[in-house]
């Protein structure tokens, strides 16, 4: 009983219909581009959308940016520590989880809107690298 009242409250206004639309939108259109170039993990276009997507246009540009500098730290991190660990995959994830550690850390360090890249760069790392152990 204690939660239907709040969600009875909650009537969305125009704004808020508006901006759901256009990010249901953009989600597919993101999602029938991934089909069409036919990547591995087109959910991941999708999934890029809903998380970016911010009602004040300001904040989506510089975490746009911020989200693409975190994708670029944790690839290159990845493509560096990967050829020379991937044989060895307890060492490799012990440098995963160290790197993961190490990105968490300086994210709650700075308390910024740029803590983004590292908190990121930690993940993507992760996804790019544990993609590959699973392959071999």
């Amino acid at each position: 009983m204690l939660l239907i009242k709040p969600l009875l409250a909650f009537r969305p206004n125009k704004l808020d219909w508006i901006f759901a639309t256009k990010t249901f939108i953009a989600g597919m259109l993101a999602l029938y581009i991934a089909f069409e170039l036919n990547l591995s993990y087109p959910i991941w276009a999708i999934g890029t959308v809903f998380v970016i997507a911010n009602p004040y246009s300001g904040m989506l540009a510089s975490k746009s940016i911020y989200r693409i500098l975190g994708t670029l730290l944790g690839a290159i991190f990845a493509i560096a520590v990967m050829p020379h660990l991937v044989n060895t995959p307890w060492l490799f994830t012990f440098v995963l989880a160290t790197w993961v550690g190490l990105c968490l850390y300086l994210s709650l360090i700075d308390r910024s809107p740029r803590s983004y890249v590292v908190m990121l760069a930690g993940y993507t790392a992760v996804i790019i690298c544990f993609n590959s152990i699973f392959l071999y």
